[in-house]
């Protein structure tokens, strides 16, 4: 499966969405402009697939066409706002990085899968936007701020419009929405990706996923 540029591929477009809609809500204050909450929902409800058989049972493709599209934007050279695609490149490579340093953290992995199971326990969040709910993304972004922000390797910078940036509800979406990106990069790791990798075989990314948004 490590080989499968198909599941690759989704992993990215996971990681791709989460930049996207951080960048919107650091922005617009919004996570859902022009758009339902199935973008960010998709991405949170990837936290709670345990044991899954395949990378489609953590994030079915059909929820994931802003991501496809995202990643093909933000590496193009004929992407529309220059500054607003490069800003999207630089997201998703930083996430990629930063998910790649908890992967081979085994001690915060375990952290933050008990961390999770406890939230989880609490809030009992169901399979519908529930997910989405003020108190379990505050719960979410209470895990992410706690041993993900606190640790070495941990600090992001997050650009958007000061007046939403400081806003309490803002940054727990967007640190909600980061656990959600951490996720799909150890994904991504699981399934064969590296930095390396994408830096070889970007254009056959991007040429798959182009044309796997026009399709779903």
């Amino acid at each position: 499966m490590g080989d499968n540029i198909a599941v690759q591929a989704l992993a990215l477009a996971a990681v791709s969405q989460g930049a996207a809609l951080i960048q919107q809500i650091s922005r617009f204050g919004t996570w859902d402009q022009d758009r339902s909450e199935d973008a960010p929902l998709a991405i949170l409800k990837g936290l709670r697939v345990e044991n899954p058989v395949t990378a489609y049972d953590v994030y079915p493709d059909k929820d994931l066409v802003l991501g496809y599209q995202t990643f093909v934007d933000a590496f193009s050279v004929s992407g529309g706002s220059e500054t607003q695609e490069m800003e999207l490149a630089k997201y998703i490579l930083a996430f990629l990085g930063l998910g790649t340093k908890v992967f081979y953290d085994s001690n915060m992995l375990t952290a933050i899968d008990r961390e999770f199971h406890n939230l989880d326990a609490v809030y009992q969040a169901g399979e519908d936007p529930k997910d989405l709910q003020d108190e379990y993304v505050k719960g979410l972004a209470e895990l992410y701020h706690k041993l993900i922000s606190s640790s070495p390797y941990g600090k992001l910078m997050i650009y958007g419009n000061e007046e939403y940036l400081k806003q309490e509800k803002i940054q727990q979406r967007i640190r909600a929405l980061l656990l959600g990106v951490v996720r799909a990069v150890i994904l991504w790791r699981q399934l064969g990706g590296s930095r390396l990798r994408l830096f070889f075989k970007r254009r056959k990314f991007m040429d798959f996923m182009a044309d796997h948004a026009q399709r779903l």
